[in-house]
């Protein structure tokens, strides 16, 4: 696929959708890792960063992105016990789901919030330490830049529906799981 320069948030979230029936159309199914045969094509993984991921991308295009593995930054899932609180805070109070920005920002202020001794206790205690937030593990490295890993989702079926949901890797191998 190639980028195109000039593309905005909501063009970009069009093409997206229109891609993953292609891939699907020329006969390569996006199917979980470690899927051995498909019928009708072979099985590949789809893999985007998903800036702006909403539900939306489900409707359109869930069904031919089972399995693919997905790096929005953030992505509100209800069923992690981790967001699970600030969604249904953030939805009572806005009325919407919060996005990429929002999870951010309340990272970063549970983190200063979680040192009240000053700024040097604070940088001190951030690179030393790990805290768990709504974009992952939240860790720095000495020159006070983040160094946790990237999280990752996937699409996954669930009784009917497809969703989102935090994939969790036990290594490199494994199928994601919901």
């Amino acid at each position: 696929m190639r980028c195109v320069p000039a593309m905005g948030p909501e063009e970009a979230g069009v093409v997206r959708v229109l891609v993953v029936p292609a891939v699907t159309a020329a006969k390569h199914i996006p199917q979980p890792i470690g899927t051995k045969r498909v019928q009708g094509g072979r099985p590949i993984v789809l893999l985007s960063t998903a800036e702006n991921l909403t539900g939306a991308y489900l409707a359109a295009a869930g069904r031919h992105s089972e399995g693919a593995l997905l790096a929005p930054g953030f992505y509100p899932d209800d069923a992690d016990p981790t967001q699970k609180p600030f969604l249904d805070r953030f939805i009572a109070n806005y009325g919407v789901a919060p996005g990429v920005a929002e999870a951010y920002a309340y990272d970063a202020t549970q983190l200063a919030n979680s040192n009240n001794a000053g700024r040097t206790a604070l940088a001190t205690a951030l690179a030393s330490g790990t805290m768990a937030g709504l974009t992952g593990a939240i860790q720095f490295d000495a020159n006070h830049r983040r160094s946790d890993p990237a999280i990752l989702y996937t699409v996954v079926l669930q009784t009917s529906d497809y969703q989102i949901r935090l994939w969790k890797a036990a290594s490199a191998s494994s199928t994601p799981a919901p």
